[in-house]
């Protein structure tokens, strides 16, 4: 049985955080097919490539993005990436290290966003990836498919239930 994990504490990310921030992109996208194949030195240099472009990409299409680093006990596990509008909280991104996954921890981040959204009449709305298990993960916190796609599906939890 695990430990009980004290409970998550955000922080808005700053430059000082782009170390870790790469350092945690690298154990989600590192982990994907077909990485494991290449020479250290280059799967480095493609995932922080790869990290830069998402960082302009979700400044392109998220213009108020509010990331936040997510921190256990003062040591950081992971981020949060949210956009609050006037008709939505739209939860962009969670990704957290590989020893924090699978320990409530998601889970709490999301049903704060929820609370959040409730308090305001707001839906929460995000978009899933197929393959990666989140899906089954947010329909179980209440989320429900509103756009399925080829890639990936919409999805939406709404205070109205």
């Amino acid at each position: 049985m695990t430990e009980p994990v004290p409970p998550p504490l955000l922080r808005v990310a700053t430059p000082s955080d782009d170390p870790f921030l790469l350092a945690l992109y690298q154990t989600t996208r590192g982990a994907e097919p077909g990485w494991a194949a290449l020479p250290n030195r280059a799967r480095d240099a493609l995932l922080a490539s790869q990290f830069h472009l998402q960082i302009a990409s979700y400044a392109r299409d998220h213009p108020d993005l509010e990331r936040y680093v997510v921190e256990i006990d003062g040591q950081p596990v992971g981020r949060l990436d949210v956009e609050r509008s006037p008709d939505a909280v739209l939860l962009v991104e969670i990704a957290l290290l590989p020893d924090a996954r699978h320990r409530g921890i998601g889970g709490t981040l999301v049903r704060g966003l929820q609370n959040e959204a409730r308090d305001k009449g707001l839906p929460v709305r995000l978009h899933v990836w197929h393959d990666t298990g989140a899906a089954a993960f947010y329909q179980r916190l209440g989320f429900k498919i509103t756009a399925p796609g080829s890639q990936g599906d919409r999805m939406e939890w709404s205070p109205a239930g």
